[in-house]
């Protein structure tokens, strides 16, 4: 019997050994994917421009982020309330990347945008020689 109950006793010891050596490794990879899917959202919320006329909300659906806009000064730009203006934007650690319509020239913009600290959202707009940079404030 007292070999049987070693053999036993130690049976479980490398079952419960295996089970929290596994365990810790997917805690370890279930971490690493929240975080990182936690810095990729890291660009939704509310954000005003440098000019402070007008302020978009960035939100995430599927796996892309698109901006409308959600107040302007009244007469001062082409689009309107709702207007969809950024589009496709993906993560590309450590920034984004997608489409920009700019309404003021009604053309669309390649996107390259970043976060230089939690509150500043830097967005680099490309569309052939034309190149504008602008940094939006976070909206709380």
């Amino acid at each position: 019997m007292a070999k049987n109950a070693k053999f036993v006793s130690k049976a479980l010891g490398m079952k419960i050994h295996s089970f929290l050596k596994y365990g810790l490794i997917i805690s370890v990879l279930l971490a690493i994917f929240s975080f990182a899917t936690y810095k990729s959202d890291a660009i939704v919320g509310k954000w005003e421009s440098p000019d402070k006329d007008r302020r978009i909300e960035v939100y995430k659906k599927d796996n892309f982020y698109f901006g409308k806009i959600i107040w302007q000064k009244p007469d001062k730009f082409r689009a309107e309330v709702g207007d969809i203006v950024i589009r496709d934007i993906e993560y590309q650690n450590p920034h984004w990347e997608g489409k920009i319509w700019v309404p003021e020239i009604k053309s669309d913009f390649t996107a390259n945008i970043s976060l230089p600290t939690h509150n500043e959202l830097r967005v680099e707009a490309t569309n052939g020689f034309i190149k504008k940079v602008k940094v939006w404030n976070r909206v709380k």
